[in-house]
């Protein structure tokens, strides 16, 4: 399996990395991730699986975002992510 940093996997969809952060903590549908500990003290790296990931996106209908922010708090960066997430799934 090919795995990934949160940094590398934001630099190629055109997401920022807390995004993806806040997808790892989505109550229903979590981004999986691997917590890889070097030195046994805290939780150390954070990887992706490229098809784990793969496989996340395409569980979500396409131009939506599964994060529903109401209207009023809808920001460039929601639009960023949304955009990304329509071009990874090749709409």
């Amino acid at each position: 399996m090919d795995y990934v940093t949160l940094e590398k996997l934001a630099a190629e969809t055109g997401m920022h990395p807390r995004t993806l952060r806040r997808y790892m903590d989505d109550p229903v549908n979590p981004l999986p991730t691997h917590h890889v500990c070097v030195g046994g003290k805290d939780r150390g790296r954070v990887l992706v699986s490229r098809k784990e990931f793969d496989a996340w996106v395409s569980r979500f209908p396409a131009g939506r975002s599964h994060i529903k922010p109401t209207p009023a708090k809808v920001t460039a960066l929601d639009r960023r992510v949304a955009a990304a997430v329509r071009s990874i799934r090749g709409v």
